[in-house]
């Protein structure tokens, strides 16, 4: 009768022990492509951005202006664990835009790359 408790006990503690994560994580503000494209070269300034996008993450002064960078990520984790024994995936993407204004306010450049909707669980093996 103990040894059948022992190895009944053997048999289920990994499960006991173990665990599963299905996580999401998004960092920063997003917007649409819409409103990023809104935004046209010698035509909007500065003060439009901030309306339409919000404060950048990031302020970079430039010799002839200045660049706004904003991001958003989102990460995306999948894992497993047993005992001693785990595995996890990550999968973080990034949706970034960057502005250039020049000294007198107006829009000289803008880039940007919408991924952060390829971000995807997976399987951690």
């Amino acid at each position: 009768m103990t040894r059948k408790i022992v190895r009944t006990a053997i048999v289920l503690l990994p499960l006991c022990l173990g665990g599963c994560l299905w996580a999401d994580a998004i960092d920063g503000s997003s917007w649409s492509r819409e409103t990023v494209a809104k935004i046209e070269v010698g035509k909007t300034t500065r003060a439009q951005v901030l309306e339409w996008l919000g404060p950048p993450r990031q302020l970079l002064r430039l010799t002839e202006g200045e660049a706004l960078v904003y991001s958003c990520s989102l990460e995306k984790s999948t894992g497993f664990s047993i005992i001693v024994a785990s595995t996890w995936r990550n999968d973080k993407q990034y949706d970034a835009v960057t502005v250039i204004v020049n000294r007198d306010g107006i829009v000289t450049a803008v880039g940007s790359r919408f991924d952060r909707d390829k971000s995807a669980h997976g399987m951690p093996w």
